[in-house]
């Protein structure tokens, strides 16, 4: 059997995933999202491991699972300063009007922009607007990608008490 390298956006997919069925249900704590997070299917987001995998590749995949929880984790534990900030830059939009998937795609980008250093604005971005196209409609992409350029240019200017470079 074939093996490869699991990646980060096959990771963001699955992450985008559990956050998108996070938005159908109220979860009291990280415990509940791991929950969540394990019952999703691996193969629907692409992060199946192969068997024979080399212990190298299963230690990467090992990694990229971590990094999906990781993200829907930290949707989950800043999700009122997410949506504050996407209510805020969404304009004439009112969050609970925002269809789920379009939402789950924001709430990850923005956390990843706020709450992820290493990861440079540009890439978050990018990653979200691939996740759009490929989960969303045709008015999917431009409405994320102005979102979330409106947020990356205040995260540029240090508007959130951060400074990262566009």
């Amino acid at each position: 059997m074939k093996t490869r390298k699991i990646g980060r956006r096959s990771a963001r997919k699955r992450a985008f995933q559990c956050v998108f069925a996070m938005s159908f249900q109220s979860l009291a704590d990280s415990q509940e999202v791991q929950r969540v997070f394990r019952e999703m299917p691996e193969e629907q987001s692409g992060m199946a491991s192969g068997e024979g995998e080399s212990a190298e590749l299963s230690r990467k995949n090992a990694e990229d699972r971590e990094f999906a929880l990781h993200l829907a984790s930290g949707v989950h534990l800043w999700l009122e300063q997410i949506d504050m900030i996407i209510q805020k830059y969404s304009r004439h939009w009112r969050i609970d009007r925002i269809a789920k998937t379009e939402l789950s795609i924001l709430r990850l980008g923005v956390y990843e922009m706020l709450h992820e250093p290493d990861i440079p604005l540009k890439v978050s971005i990018n990653e979200a607007v691939e996740l759009s196209k490929e989960f969303g409609d045709e008015q999917s992409f431009p409405f994320i990608n102005g979102i979330l350029d409106a947020v990356a240019r205040a995260v540029e200017h240090g508007e959130f008490g951060i400074h990262k470079e566009f």
